[in-house]
């Protein structure tokens, strides 16, 4: 009998295990750049340097990207939820060397990590999403084979982020006007302080925290989305004790018409002490300011966007 059992129960055991699918993407990316002068990143042609030297040619591959997806099937879990997840990298890092016999070796530079859960009910679909992911405030981008390694005009304005978070989105509605709502929880970033991971936003020990609602229909072959997102935050500035903290805040309006023939996509947003939170125009700004209290005088950072 145990002979029979035993055999019986590891296919049992094999039937009801999860089944993973795995899917691996990515392109190799080959870009020669000739500049007739000086850009502040050779290999980037976005923002001309404030001192010129002279024009370049060169040729990088590290805008090459790779990553993995993973989705899991598993009905049976304890959770009820839909597993998927992914991973993400390119080379965009920094450099092993700064001449150019080893400029060309780009470090891997992670940019998406993350584990998503969702619930489908009959009103909408949950989901919880844990890791490293793009903000939920002005989440277009320009329609393009590769964004290169950072989504395109953001050196024109267009506000953009990836940071580690926890988000919680809802999306729901009839078949012609679907509604989204979500808010996230993300850690602080800011284009300042003594190392990478204590600027002034961790230091004022709160989180970021981005919440966005959204409408979106479709008129045959013509489909329109629209949304707004809100970043609330804090900076400490200062040396201890003597440090003040200030509230920073960024609010988009995004919109986005598609059809199979074109998309156009266009976002508007204003900023208080946030340009460096996102990757704007000149993120982290800043300059020094004497502020004079009776006798006493204390000097504390003033930030600023373009």
């Amino acid at each position: 009998a145990m002979v029979v059992a035993l055999p019986a129960a590891s296919l049992a055991e094999e039937a009801a295990a999860p089944s993973v699918k795995v899917t691996p993407y990515g392109f190799v990316q080959l870009s020669g750049f000739f500049n007739a002068n000086t850009f502040s990143n050779k290999d980037y042609p976005a923002a001309a340097a404030k001192v010129q030297d002279g024009g370049s040619f060169l040729m990088s591959a590290r805008y090459s990207r790779f990553g993995v997806k993973l989705a899991v099937d598993d009905a049976t879990n304890w959770t009820g939820a839909k597993i998927n997840g992914g991973i993400e990298f390119d080379f965009k890092a920094g450099h092993l060397g700064t001449t150019s016999t080893t400029w060309y070796n780009g470090v891997m530079r992670l940019r998406l990590a993350y584990a998503t859960a969702d619930w489908k009910t009959d009103y909408g679909t949950w989901q919880v999403l844990a890791g490293q992911n793009y903000g939920i405030v002005a989440p277009l981008f320009a329609t393009s084979i590769t964004w290169t390694a950072d989504p395109i005009f953001w050196q024109a304005g267009n506000a953009w982020r990836r940071a580690p978070q926890a988000r919680v989105t809802f999306t729901g509605g009839a078949d012609m006007l679907g509604f989204n709502a979500a808010v996230a929880v993300l850690s602080p970033q800011t284009a300042d302080g003594t190392s990478p991971d204590y600027g002034s936003g961790n230091r004022s020990r709160t989180p970021s925290i981005e919440g966005r609602v959204g409408i979106n229909t479709k008129f045959d072959p013509v489909s329109v989305a629209a949304g707004f997102g809100y970043l609330t935050g804090k900076r400490r500035l200062g040396t201890s004790p003597n440090t003040t903290d200030y509230d920073t805040t960024l609010m988009a309006a995004d919109v986005s018409l598609g059809s199979k023939w074109v998309d156009v996509k266009g976002e508007w947003f204003s900023n208080k002490g946030a340009g460096d939170t996102y990757n704007t125009i000149t993120p982290g700004t800043h300059g020094t300011a004497t502020v004079e209290i009776g006798r006493a005088s204390c000097r504390e950072r003033v930030y600023s966007g373009v």
